[in-house]
């Protein structure tokens, strides 16, 4: 693996580390739905630093 896709809930501060091939768009919708979307459904808003 090359990165880690790095997900915080803010209401309950919990944490999830994905680890990821590469960057491509459609390996991070995967991992984000396989991961993320089965344990919370879509929330409200979704935020990102952007990779900073």
């Amino acid at each position: 693996y090359e990165y880690i896709l790095f997900v915080v809930n803010r209401l309950t501060k919990i944490r999830h580390f994905i680890l990821i091939e590469g960057l491509l768009i459609e390996k991070l919708v995967e991992k984000f739905i396989n991961y993320i979307y089965i344990l919370y459904s879509l929330s409200n808003t979704i935020i990102s630093d952007r990779g900073i």
